[in-house]
């Protein structure tokens, strides 16, 4: 179960990770990327452009999945009578 909440979650938002963190990281530090000069400063900055859209992004993905699991509660409080959509057996 945790694996797969991990997959949900955490693998899309490594993903965007990923790709803002270097994005940010190259226009936010390109005097430390061209000369590899990462000072302690430069090091902080460059884990938060990969930690802040990490954060963001599961962030809200956990929110639109909590959404989603009580929109679908309400609309079929009985989990008997859900819907098959052809993911049965």
């Amino acid at each position: 179960m945790l694996s797969g909440i991990f997959k949900i979650i955490h693998s899309p938002a490594l993903r965007v990770a990923l790709v803002v963190g270097t994005i940010l990281t190259l226009i936010n530090q390109t005097s430390a990327v061209i000369h590899l000069d990462f000072n302690t400063d430069a090091v902080v900055r460059t884990v938060l452009n990969y930690l802040v859209p990490f954060s963001v992004s599961t962030y809200s993905r956990s929110a639109l999945l909590r959404e989603q699991q009580t929109d679908r509660h309400l609309l079929y409080p009985d989990p008997q009578k859900l819907p098959d959509h052809g993911q049965g057996d």
